[in-house]
């Protein structure tokens, strides 16, 4: 995987205590913790019926997909964990790397969908299960389902990376996915109890015209990012990564028109879509020539697109929502490793500093869920390597 960041350069040190003038004799001592897994890139959340935080994330220690399922307690979670695929089974046998590129949404009567790309197949990989509580307790009696969703196109397809999951108005699972073997955006539904239904949505070389032919191959799909509207109207709005543009495609299992949000120069990595009852569409995304945010609102081919927050490496990661009457933006603060917020109030955006003080890094796989009433952010802590979890005030 291909993660433009520092986090990977990073490194945990755990630091053991002096055991100087302890009776080797004594065995009253208590036993070492185990050293703490790597949990959280890749985040992807969502909400039970209950208003239960559930999470998917990539487990970096053991190379396989998680869910953590939390119980929230003054502004903060307790997680509980449990291995979906990808990591040893019972025999030992390793059952390859999975679960990087995860996204989670919840369905009706609280089953949880996940989309994951398999790295060792490279193929788009899907698993479900029905999530309950009991005592406060996740009940582990209904086993995950796991299977392929998509295997690409070509003589070295290599599909499922940028995975984005959505719901249709009938609860029935979308997901949204690049094949980097074609450079092609791919979509895929569910049908009859499996994925099918495939679509394929291509770009266009860049070129300059007088040049003598393309200068770059045709490349669309990554930073795939898609939502479905109360209509059924299915949005993806993803990176051109030959044109260097932000792009929207529109429509659903009949097929897609796509136009373009963004032409400025290098613009559209880490799109996030809020669509409103009307068919208004909220966009933020970064401007990776300025390392600015961006926001453009309005409906396909007629977008208004301004500047939130031109700060020193900003806007990657982005997560857009509805906080109340306002419309909000979570993204990464690359300068200071932070989580930031921006909220649209009175035609005015206004940007703050979420967390990340004390020498934390933040701001990576930002989310953001509702849970009885109250606003929650999530993000992955790439200098513990867990998963961080805070109230919106």
């Amino acid at each position: 995987m291909d993660l433009p960041r520092t986090c990977l350069a990073l490194g945990t040190l755990l630091l053991a205590g002096c055991q100087c003038g302890t009776d080797p004799q004594d065995d009253t001592a208590p036993p070492e913790a185990p050293p703490l897994r790597d949990r959280g890139q890749w985040l992807s959340m969502g909400a039970l019926s209950d208003g239960t935080p559930v999470a998917a994330y990539y487990d970096r220690d053991e190379d396989g997909l998680g869910l953590a399922i939390g119980t929230v307690s003054e502004g903060a979670a307790e997680w509980s964990y449990e291995e979906v695929d990808g990591f040893k089974d019972a025999s030992g046998l390793d059952t390859g790397d999975r679960g990087t590129y995860a996204s989670l949404v919840v369905g009706p009567d609280d089953i949880v969908w996940i989309a994951y790309y398999d790295a060792g197949n490279k193929t788009l990989r899907y698993a479900r299960r029905h999530v309950t509580l009991a005592g406060r307790t996740h009940d582990l009696s209904a086993a995950w389902e796991t299977g392929v969703a998509n295997i690409g196109a070509g003589s070295s397809p290599n599909a499922g990376l940028w995975a984005s999951i959505a719901l249709t108005p009938e609860g029935e699972p979308v997901i949204a996915h690049y094949d980097d073997g074609q450079g092609e955006l791919r979509v895929t539904r569910w049908e009859d109890k499996a994925f099918g239904g495939q679509l394929t949505i291509t770009g266009e070389p860049y070129n300059l015209g007088d040049t003598g032919g393309p200068t770059k191959p045709a490349d669309v799909g990554k930073f795939a990012h898609l939502a479905i509207g109360a209509d059924g109207t299915e949005y993806v709005a993803y990176y051109d990564d030959a044109w260097s543009r932000l792009l929207l495609s529109t429509g659903g299992a009949a097929g897609f028109t796509t136009t373009t949000v963004d032409e400025s120069a290098d613009v559209g990595q880490w799109p996030s879509i809020l669509v409103d009852d009307d068919g208004t569409l909220h966009i933020a995304y970064h401007d990776v020539e300025n390392q600015d945010l961006k926001y453009a609102t309005g409906t396909p081919g007629a977008f208004t697109i301004t500047t939130v927050d031109d700060g020193e490496r900003i806007g990657a990661d982005t997560e857009i929502f509805r906080n109340g009457d306002y419309i909000s933006i979570l993204y990464f603060d690359g300068q200071d490793n932070d989580i930031k917020l921006a909220t649209l109030a009175n035609d005015v955006w206004e940007s703050s500093t979420l967390a990340g003080s004390d020498g934390l890094g933040l701001g990576y796989h930002n989310e953001l869920i509702v849970s009885q009433g109250s606003y929650y952010a999530g993000c992955y802590d790439y200098t513990n390597r867990v998963i961080w979890f805070g109230g919106l005030e």
